[in-house]
């Protein structure tokens, strides 16, 4: 059995990354990403500084091999050095490569680079979004042209960035930037435009900013796969439906007797269907009160996406429309028919009584002021009622 060395060093690595023993798989792989990112070579970082983050990040994220340096410190790991291709090929495998970090595709497994997605809206009216369509649309793409031959791009020798070195004084600082011959790619090739149609399938129930992907229909390069096309539907407005999830809303304005003795509506649906809408016999219609009292059809709104079957309702806003003014001989058949006021009425030649009519007004600043502000104001402060605008009592 093998001894641990005499003080082994069984710290070292987990300040490389900056976290503690206990430290848990998922905060150690957080720290590595943070720590690898900034100092990777090709973001201008030190290499040996990378290689020594990447072998602290191989040791500790293997549960065997951490156990054995907690007990024996590197001494105890029978895993030899570790090159730059290998801490390489570590990140890539965790990260996507350098696509991973940025500014564009990804790296899939075996090495080859995702290309840039390309994003189109999608403009769909509410009828199609219900009844789903299916849409052609053309788009144009970069396609490799394969009567050339594929070479490697000579002003960067492959690399597909260039270092410039810039001598400022005693110092020297170096800049990176993407090859301008070959665009970053590290291949000179030629290429050539070709114009698809893409049939774009709607489906029932469908959501605004639902997306529709149509993969490696993006631009193609060597040795990269082509990204995907994404079409994002773009819901318009209707002039009658409003939407809301899988709820569909509609606003009906009644007058006052349909309130009180039933109300009929035509509605044309989204597939065309006429709906014949009314309330139930002998119902009385009240005015919605924060959002209590709505009534809907049931099973009438939008399909659900995937289970067209399964509907939504549909919501009918109601509106009554109160008549302006009424007759002395209408108010006087009502008042034979309907139920009696809530308060017996008095005499008005009654002095002991004051006689007030109600007008139409919004509690606004204007009102406020016209009403002189508060009753009364109140305040134990000596100096208050020598402010201005304050009214004083005088005493004597």
């Amino acid at each position: 059995m093998r001894r641990p060395a005499a003080r082994a060093d069984t710290t070292k690595l987990y300040e490389i990354l900056g976290v503690s023993k206990e430290a848990s798989q998922a905060e150690i792989k957080k720290a590595y990403r943070k720590l690898a990112i900034q100092h990777h070579p090709d973001k201008g970082g030190d290499e040996e500084k990378f290689k020594e983050i990447t072998r602290a990040y191989e040791i500790l994220s293997d549960e065997e091999k951490r156990a054995q340096y907690d007990q024996f410190g590197e001494e105890g790991i029978q895993d030899g050095g570790m090159g730059g291709g290998h801490a390489r090929d570590i990140f890539e495998t965790l990260f996507g490569g350098m696509g991973g970090m940025g500014g564009g595709g990804g790296r899939r497994p075996g090495g080859k680079r995702k290309g840039q997605d390309v994003v189109h809206p999608l403009k769909a009216t509410l009828e199609q979004l219900y009844n789903g369509a299916t849409r052609k649309l053309a788009i144009n793409r970069e396609v490799i042209d394969n009567s050339e031959a594929v070479t490697t791009c000579q002003d960067c020798d492959g690399r597909g960035v260039r270092v410039q070195v810039i001598r400022m004084g005693p110092m020297i600082q170096q800049s990176q930037s993407a090859c301008p011959k070959c665009n970053g790619e590290g291949k000179r090739f030629k290429i050539k435009k070709e114009r698809e149609v893409l049939e774009v399938y709607i489906d029932k129930g469908a959501h605004h900013g639902q997306k529709i992907v149509f993969a490696n229909k993006a631009d193609e390069a060597p040795n990269t796969e082509p990204g995907d096309v994404i079409f994002v539907v773009q819901e318009e407005p209707h002039p009658v439906f409003t939407r809301k999830g899988e709820d569909l809303f509609i606003k009906k304005s009644i007058t006052l007797l349909e309130a009180l003795t039933g109300f009929q509506m035509i509605v044309t649906h989204l597939d065309g269907r006429k709906l014949i809408i009314k309330n139930k016999p002998g119902e009385i219609i009240k005015p919605i009160v924060e959002g209590r009292g709505l009534k809907a059809v049931r099973g009438e709104g939008m399909p659900t996406l995937k289970n067209p079957f399964v509907k939504g309702n549909l919501f009918v806003l109601i509106d009554i429309v109160f008549p302006e003014s009424l007759e002395d001989a209408t108010a006087a058949q009502l008042k034979s028919l309907l139920p009696g006021p809530s308060e017996p009425l008095v005499d008005e030649s009654d002095h002991s009584y004051e006689l007030h009519f109600v007008e139409d007004m919004e509690p606004n600043s204007e009102s406020q002021r016209n009403a002189g502000g508060e009753a009364y104001d109140e305040d134990d402060s000596p100096h208050h009622g020598g402010q201005p605008g304050n009214v004083q009592c005088r005493q004597s």
